[in-house]
Order: C-alpha cells, then sequence, then structure tokens
C-alpha cells in the first residue's frame, strides 16, 4: 500500500512540474511582444498615464484584438481593444495619407503637417481624441508597411484630450503589428 501512495504523490509531483513549467509567460507591458513585430500578430500595446494596456481577443469574435482596415485610399484606421471586468477600451489611430514606412503626425489630420489622429476611449467612461486642437498631439512611426501580405507594424505615442482640455491621457511606449482585410 505504502509503495502505491508513494507512486501516486510522484505521478502528481512531476505531473504538477510539468504543467507549470510550460504555462507560458505574458508580457502585460507589450501583449506578448518583446519589440514591434513585422508578421501580424494582430497585437497592440502601450503604457496610458504609465500603466501596461494590451489589447485582448473577445471570445468568439471574428477578428483578433488589434487590426487595421482601409478606409479608402491610402486612408487606414488601426484598432486595438482591450476588454477588461466591465470595462472596454479602444485605441484608434488614422492614417490618411499612408503611402508606406516612415513617421505620421498626430493631431488634426492636414493642419499643421498632421496626417492622422487618434482616439482613445473608455466605455463606460470617456473619450479622448488628439485631434482637440491645432497642435501636433503624437506620432506614429510605421516600421513595416506590407501590401502584398497586408501587414502594418510600427509604434506610436500621443497625448489626447477629453472634453475638457485639462483632461488628458498620455499614450507611451506604443507598439502595434496587424493585418487588413478579411480575417
Amino acid at each position: 500500500m505504502r509503495k502505491l501512495i508513494n507512486s501516486l504523490a510522484t505521478f502528481f509531483v512531476v505531473f504538477i512540474l510539468i504543467f507549470s513549467g510550460c504555462k507560458k509567460e505574458d508580457n502585460p507591458v507589450d501583449g506578448g511582444i518583446s519589440g514591434p513585430t513585422q508578421t501580424g500578430a494582430g497585437t497592440m500595446s502601450c503604457k496610458i498615464d504609465g500603466q501596461n494596456w494590451s489589447s485582448t481577443t473577445m471570445p468568439g469574435a471574428p477578428v483578433p484584438g488589434a487590426y487595421a482596415q482601409q478606409i479608402s485610399g491610402n486612408t487606414f484606421t488601426i484598432v486595438g481593444m482591450q476588454v477588461s471586468g466591465t470595462v472596454t477600451s479602444v485605441i484608434n489611430i488614422w492614417l490618411t495619407n499612408l503611402t508606406g514606412t516612415g513617421e505620421y503626425k498626430l493631431g488634426i489630420a492636414g493642419v499643421n503637417g498632421a496626417t492622422g489622429y487618434a482616439n482613445l476611449s473608455f466605455q463606460p467612461g470617456n473619450a479622448y481624441t488628439t485631434s482637440s486642437s491645432e497642435t501636433i498631439k503624437g506620432k506614429v512611426s510605421v516600421i513595416k508597411f506590407d501590401t502584398a501580405n497586408k501587414i502594418i507594424s510600427g509604434t506610436f505615442e500621443f497625448t489626447a484630450e477629453g472634453q475638457n482640455p485639462s483632461d488628458k491621457k498620455v499614450v507611451t511606449e506604443g507598439k502595434f503589428d496587424v493585418k487588413w482585410g478579411y480575417f
């Protein structure tokens, strides 16, 4: 009987060690990516007012947690969504003249050299935007723009204002790796 108990105990210890050792470690700062990947992984991450944020895929959703859409011609939107409890937060970056890799300024599109804008919203809660004044509020650096495979990858940072201009959200260390089109 003692042999059976020892064998069962050994089996359970080995079982626990094997499965606990195989646990995937998630990096909450960047959604599991250590830099902006360039594979169309469907990820977006950043810090919002110093707090880690990363996109999540909703169970059963037909799209990943982050993706892009080609609105028309060279106008694209890059979207990341996070669901945390009862709060859904969305980062939406519009680029109105995306033609390749490079830096794109965020503000009011077409004003003071801005070629796009960004929105940040919390549901329920507030919405913030970079297009609330004529000053440049941030930038997007596109490091991959692959039209054949429909992949856009890069980094971003911006300061977005709420309805009250003193109510701001500072977004830093942003990165995205998304595909556009059908998933």
